[in-house]
């Protein structure tokens, strides 16, 4: 499996870790990390915790990666329901692209809530308004997409307060959009089940050679600049969600 970091995600973590940088919590619990790259962004921070995947590639390759090398992080791998049982608890909950996958998604923010210290934060993103239904959704496994309302409905009954959403990717993100589905579209496995696609949804994505040097930090950079503006319009293609417990 591969994995290129593209336009929407770099925006995406752009301001993920803009966060992270503001609210500097001591310890951090990121469900779901993929391809390990949030993770590894953090460790260099220096932040610490522990990262959770149901894909056992997943956390085979990160612990591989940091062989030998220093890591903040422990790395484990869940059943889908062994972490909502668990007793530790952290001052940052985050989970990227993970709640359109869980059918009870409500019942999960409830879940999530009890994994957070007293005066903590959850910090999650999910693909926005379910009119950009898309090939992206299909070859992820997404059941969902979500409008803002509705986030801010599910926040405050899951026990969530102080929340702020943001709409992120626009206008850059929606102009790509339409090339990225038409790609997906031909790489689509229609024997996968919704599990497995789900699975491989953070470690598998559309990769090209010179991706990295077309899609990094510096080029996208102008771009970072002008979603600033409209993160508080609704117009783009996806929600980060920061709120206290």
């Amino acid at each position: 499996m591969n994995w290129m970091a593209g336009p929407r995600y770099l925006s995406r973590r752009h301001l993920v870790l803009k966060i992270i940088d503001q609210i500097k919590p001591k310890t951090i619990l990121e469900i779901g990390f993929g391809n390990g790259d949030i993770l590894d962004k953090l460790n260099k921070k220096g932040f610490k915790g522990k990262g959770i995947d149901f894909n056992k590639l997943a956390c085979e390759k990160i612990l591989k990666r940091y062989k030998n090398k220093k890591f903040n992080f422990i790395i484990e791998h869940i059943s889908d329901k062994t972490f909502l049982k668990s007793n530790e608890k952290y001052d940052l909950v985050m989970a990227l692209e993970v709640l359109e996958h869980i059918k009870d998604d409500t019942g999960t923010l409830v879940c999530w809530n009890k994994l957070i210290n007293k005066n903590g934060s959850l910090l999650f993103s999910v693909p926005a308004h379910m009119h950009k239904w898309g090939q992206l959704d299909i070859y992820g496994g997404h059941i969902r997409r979500y409008e803002k309302k509705e986030l801010y409905t599910k926040l405050i009954n899951a026990g969530f307060k102080d929340i702020t959403v943001y709409n992120y990717g626009f206008p850059l993100i929606n102009i790509t959009s339409p090339f990225r589905d038409i790609i997906l579209k031909r790489k689509i496995d229609k024997s996968k089940t919704l599990t497995q696609r789900t699975k491989e949804s953070g470690i598998n994505n559309i990769h090209f050679k010179m991706g990295s040097l077309i899609f990094n930090d510096i080029t996208l950079y102008p771009f970072y600049l002008l979603q600033n503006i409209f993160l508080k319009l609704d117009s783009g293609v996806g929600y980060i969600c920061i709120c206290k417990k």
